[in-house]
């Protein structure tokens, strides 16, 4: 039996076809789970928020995101004219240069 004739079956089975009125959000959210159990994908991992609200990496950041996140947001500061093209040519520029160093 393939793969989208079990999906037909088990969206058949977990319709109530007593209801006509379902909702567009009623209907996505049935059918993302049928799809997710008929070709068995894994849900996307959720990030970690810990007690105090704050959100927890899953692994630290790389020096060179480190440096991203602080030269971009000196950027956004200083020049808030300038598109993110720009933005991230000029810091790793900046990034190669210390590098070579």
């Amino acid at each position: 039996m393939s793969k989208t004739t079990n999906f037909i079956e088990l969206f058949t089975k977990t319709v109530d076809v007593s209801k006509n009125d379902y909702t567009i959000k009623e209907l996505n959210a049935i059918v993302k789970d049928v799809y997710m159990e008929t070709y068995k994908v894994k849900k996307s991992r959720k990030t970690k928020v810990s007690e105090d609200g704050i959100i927890k990496s899953t692994k630290p950041l790389s020096p060179y995101n480190i440096f991203m996140k602080d030269r971009m947001a000196e950027l956004k500061r200083d020049h808030p004219e300038m598109n993110g093209k720009e933005k991230f040519k000029i810091i790793a520029e900046e990034w190669n240069a210390q590098k070579a160093k």
